[in-house]
């Protein structure tokens, strides 16, 4: 008989299912739906021999079967290296329920079980994630890893845990012993492997592992969920009863694929499930317990909707006078609201008149009359009804400040400002001054003039102004900030780098690109609006390299999923797109979007921007981490956009035969940059193998991918083009890996006098390096080392070996006519909300 030494309390009728000798797999013996479920392998190691009965078979790592560090009466497998350990054990089933204990040590390593594994390349992963307490289920098939759920856990040091893995078909799910109950992790569905062994993986930790048990499946259940009565915030469920059962669990979710919590474990029939949100589906599951390894499988699920009820009222509305005739205001969002409405009334009246209904949370009410107090009155509704209302009252303006506030003429070190003139037997207007938005301001001019001329000013430097009146003893609003930049003349390292408008330019990880179209150049990097990760794309355009206009977002992420109904620009344009869970995932607020390049695709005729897009794996894990290593693409037609996102992928791989610096995580895309060749050859260049080693990859024709996915001309049914089934890329034909191990980030790449030229820096997180730059006459080399482009021409100069304490991002060949072939290379120092001067250096370039 397969060995168990320690009682368990499911197995009391295990004999049943149970005969002497090795596996009972081949003889496989089911249990009845109500009875003890049959158990196929068990291994308690007390014989202190893991290599028969049943036999585990090692793949890597050094196991050996060693005394309990809880308990030494007690026998354990333990992996004594820290490498990354793989053992296995049965023959391949494809529906299966798994229990295994792991020991946490010291908390860092990375134990669980693998169900349905073929090999290193090719399983599913339960694993204790010891230093991140995390507890999460990843697929690995033909060597990519792909995490299909994540759950926070706390996992204390030094403590057994037992997990759960119970598949059935396409139907994964996962529990963890907690307080001697089953907790749900999670419930999968995923179709990517459909049989295999059972096996452990651990690596980083020592481990030890116990008290194995593979039995079938639990049973099916037939239970069917219904409700007699719903209301705005409860569900009434009862369920028919099955025989055998000892208690009830009721799962539910807001979605039927997936995503179920536990809500009660029963003994009854009928729960009223309560604390629900008003006129939302919710979609519930039944599992029973009957004596088995865990509970059953989950009934059929049942849709149901609360009631609908009106909303809350709002819980504030805010009115500000802007001007002598508008008014703003603002409010909060209202849960189950589908729309709000805004009445007016004068100070003191009751004949309130409706002036606003839609979705937004901000209305501007015009042409009032100056002076006046006007009462205003906010609702939220829904198709149930209405909320109460939520009152603000505001006093317009008398007067207005001065219209048409302006500059009228701009040099170098000069600003002439001018505005329409205000009627009154006694008018003053005071000017003030400051060098941003929000600053503080300083007057620089009073009097009765309707003109003022700033001399002496800074030039390439961003001021702000605002106008206030007085008339006849009357004083008006101060006007908006009204933001213009000195012209730029030459460039001074150091100065903080404003666009036309005054305001820094905020365009990090920056991107330049020469139209031929519109003849000029553009400028798109990450905006980042004082904060980290970025918020979008902006695109400034320049004709002289110096003096920048801002003409807005080139690429616009999106808030929520609901952004592609309600919001009118993402509506626009992804109107009909089916991949919108995709789109999401690689472009909403909290993901990464870094160093976007853009180039023009003469066949096409459409302008195409790349970009490393980052965050977590889990496209529903907000956490913005580094895990995701992609690059994705999207396209416009025209160079300040919109640029419609259209997908992201993993690139190309270290060849067969050749070092892979990073193994586990294949395809990895960074930080990269865009090349157009002559030929109108497209390349992205980007940092692999955990940014160990850059590579080369060629573009399709239509610069949508890299070459070496599309070896077989596959496409969808709509006839686009969709990568091969299996990666065939040749190398030095579709790709080229240059530096392999050299640690080498952040790739500028230019041709200069017929050869190809690529400027890097080192890897060292946001700390600057030394940098590098490498030649060859083919852009798939052999590439040639050369020594650190930076130079400390005085004392005084910044650090070279730190490269001036910037790092690359971008080169621009200048017209020679404009600045005697030299080429300006445009560097970001980790700044997230400005550009400075110093981050643009000129350097000369050799041809020989």
């Amino acid at each position: 008989m397969d060995k168990l030494r320690k009682p368990i309390a499911f197995m009391l009728s295990a004999t049943l299912a149970l005969s002497s000798g090795p596996l009972m797999y081949p003889d496989r013996v089911h249990a009845d739906p109500i009875r003890i479920p049959a158990t196929w392998v068990q291994d308690d190691f007390s014989d202190g021999d893991y290599t028969t009965s049943p036999a585990w078979n090692v793949i890597s790592g050094n196991w050996q079967v060693t005394a309990d560090p809880a308990d030494a009466s007690n026998q354990v497998l333990f992996q004594s290296d820290t490498e990354e350990g793989f053992i296995s054990t049965g023959e391949s089933i494809s529906d299966m329920a798994v229990s295994m204990r792991f020991y946490t040590g010291e908390g860092k390593g990375y134990p669980g079980i693998l169900p349905r594994f073929h090999d290193k390349s090719n399983y599913y992963y339960f694993q204790m994630q010891g230093p991140n307490n995390k507890l999460v289920l990843t697929k690995k098939v033909n060597g990519v890893d792909t995490p299909l759920k994540s759950v926070d856990y706390t996992l204390a040091q030094n403590t057994w845990y037992t997990l759960k893995v119970v598949l059935s078909g396409s139907s994964i799910r996962g529990y963890i012993v907690d307080n001697g109950s089953d907790r749900l992790v999670f419930d999968v569905i995923d179709t990517s492997i459909t049989s295999g062994t059972v096996g452990i993986r651990n690596r980083w930790q020592s481990v030890h592992m116990d008290d194995l048990i593979i039995a079938e499946p639990p049973p099916v259940n037939d239970a069917l969920l219904t409700s007699d009565e719903q209301t705005a915030s409860s569900v009434s469920l009862q369920w028919t009863e099955i025989a055998g059962a000892t208690n009830y669990r009721l799962y539910r979710s807001s979605t039927a694929e997936g995503g179920y919590s536990q809500v009660t474990n029963t003994g009854s029939s009928d729960y009223v499930d309560e604390g629900l949100s008003t006129d939302t589906v919710y979609y519930y599951k039944l599992a029973y317990e009957y004596g088995g390894l865990t509970e059953s499988l989950w009934s059929a699920p049942f849709e149901v909707r609360t009631t609908s009820s009106a909303p809350q009222a709002p819980g504030e509305l805010k009115a500000v006078a802007l001007n002598a005739t508008s008014v703003k205001l603002s409010w909060p969002a209202v849960d189950k609201s589908t729309g709000y409405r805004v009445v007016r009334a004068k100070a003191g009246s009751e004949q309130y008149e409706q002036v606003y209904e839609g979705k937004g949370f901000t209305f501007t009410d015009q042409e009032l009359e100056p002076g006046n107090t006007y009462s205003y009155r906010l609702t939220a509704f829904n198709a149930a009804g209405e909320s109460a209302f939520t009152v603000a009252e505001v006093t317009t303006y008398f007067i207005d400040s001065p219209a048409e506030f302006a500059a009228t003429a701009v040099t170098d070190t000069s600003i002439s400002l001018g505005w329409n003139a205000l009627p009154g037997s006694d008018v003053t207007y005071t000017v003030s001054r400051a060098t941003s938005a929000s600053g503080t301001y300083q007057q620089v001019y009073s009097g009765n003039e309707n003109t003022f001329n700033d001399n002496g000013l800074t030039m390439g430097t961003g001021y702000f102004y605002m106008i206030q009146a007085t008339v006849d003893g009357i004083a008006s609003p101060a006007s908006a900030p009204l933001g213009v930049a000195t012209l730029r003349t030459s460039i001074t390292p150091g100065q903080l780098w404003p666009d036309q408008n005054g305001k820094p330019i905020d365009a990090h990880g920056a991107g330049f690109f020469y139209d031929e179209q519109t003849e000029k150049y553009y400028w798109y990097g990450e905006y980042h609006t004082g904060g980290w990760p970025a918020v979008g794309v902006r695109v400034y355009s320049s004709k002289d390299l110096m003096n920048w206009t801002d003409e807005g977002m080139a690429l616009t992420t999106l808030q929520s999923m609901e952004d592609f109904d309600n919001d009118p620009l993402i509506s626009e344009l992804y109107a009909g797109r089916e991949d919108r869970v995709n789109i999401w995932a690689d472009i909403r607020r909290g993901r990464i979007i870094e160093r976007p390049k853009v180039i023009y695709n003469d066949k096409t005729k459409k302008y195409v921007m790349w970009a490393h897009m980052d965050g977590d794996k889990d496209p529903y894990n907000n956490n913005a981490n580094y895990g995701k290593a992609q690059a994705g693409y999207a396209i416009s037609d025209s160079p300040t956009g919109p640029f419609v996102y259209q997908k992201s992928y993993r690139m190309d791989r270290a060849p067969e035969g050749e070092k892979d610096y990073f193994p586990s995580d294949r395809g990895m895309a960074r930080d990269m940059t865009l090349f157009k060749d002559d030929d109108g050859t497209g390349y992205l260049i980007y940092s692999s193998e955990e940014n160990l080693t850059l590579y080369i990859s060629k573009l399709t024709d239509d610069y949508s991918d890299v070459t070496g996915w599309h070896k077989e001309g596959r496409t969808d049914d709509k006839g686009n083009p969709v990568r091969d089934s299996t990666y065939q890329a040749e190398y030095g034909v579709d790709y080229v890996r240059v530096f392999p191990g050299g640690q080498r980030e952040a790739p500028a790449m230019f041709k200069y006098q017929g050869k190809y030229y690529i400027l890097t820096s080192g890897a060292s997180g946001w700390a600057p390096n030394e940098n590098k730059v490498t030649v060859a006459e083919h852009i798939f080399g052999p590439w040639s080392t050369q020594t650190n482009p930076f130079v400390r021409t005085l004392p005084s100069d910044p650090d070279p070996g730190k490269a001036f304490g910037t790092q690359t991002t971008s080169v621009i060949p200048v017209d020679p006519r404009m600045a005697s072939s030299s080429m300006w290379e445009i560097r970001g120092t980790g700044a997230i909300s400005q550009m400075t001067l110093q981050n643009m250096c000129s350097c000369q370039l050799n041809s020989e």
